[in-house]
């Protein structure tokens, strides 16, 4: 809760706290407040129009875009396409089928 009212007010002064915003990036994009993490993704285009942050928001971001909570949010950040990811369920089913290939040869006997 602590980290929710700081972040929120971070966001309602950002223009006279960019600087603390920069320091608690890496912190607050890996936090387990979904609220926290969607807040600073909101402020990392202010990061990213400031020159001193914007190389290093970038490469801290970069990290982020395969997250399932924020991983779009952070493409869309960045500029970047919206991932077109198979279907998860797809996904599963093919692995299990894939186990249940079993060559007669690679069969250990378990006596």
């Amino acid at each position: 809760l602590f980290r929710l009212v700081a972040i929120r007010y971070l966001q309602s002064t950002l223009a006279e706290n960019i600087h603390h915003v920069f320091r608690i990036l890496p912190k607050a994009i890996e936090d387990s407040d979904d609220e926290v993490r969607r807040i600073m993704v909101d402020m990392c285009p202010s990061l990213l129009a400031v020159e001193e942050y914007a190389a290093d928001t970038v490469k801290e971001l970069q990290e982020w875009t395969e997250d399932a909570e924020i991983g779009a949010a952070v493409r869309v950040v960045l500029g970047e396409p919206a991932a077109d990811r198979p279907d998860p369920v797809e996904h599963i089913l093919a692995d299990m089928m894939n186990a249940l290939r079993v060559n007669i040869n690679d069969t250990i006997d378990c006596y």
